[in-house]
């Protein structure tokens, strides 16, 4: 693999990261409530 698709793929999993904090701090927020 080379540096270009290595820096893609790792931007690709950092935003599904960044997703999947959202969805926590969504879920948080509702349960407050």
């Amino acid at each position: 693999m080379n540096m270009e698709e290595r820096r893609r793929e790792e931007e690709r999993l950092n935003d599904g990261e960044k997703w999947k904090m959202k969805v926590c701090i969504v879920k948080l927020k509702d349960e407050d409530e």
